[in-house]
């Protein structure tokens, strides 16, 4: 089995599901770990898109566009 990593709403589990967990009632006090990997073009320009993703769960609202920015 691979550990595999995609950004926030681009995986399996997709945005809203992952949502839902991060904003469970029954996980509230409980701290969340953000471990996707950087984005960019290339090897050799690769940007972590924790920013927008950190505010996208936040906020509720999936906002893929600004991750794709990130990747030209």
């Amino acid at each position: 089995h691979k550990d595999r990593h995609a950004n926030i709403g681009f995986g399996t589990i997709g945005f809203d599901a992952l949502n839902k967990i991060a904003h469970h009632p029954a996980l509230a006090e409980l701290p969340k770990i953000l471990e996707t990997p950087y984005v960019g073009p290339d090897k050799k320009h690769q940007v972590p898109p924790y920013g927008a993703e950190i505010k996208w769960l936040k906020t509720g609202d999936f906002q893929p566009d600004e991750l794709r920015h990130l990747m030209v």
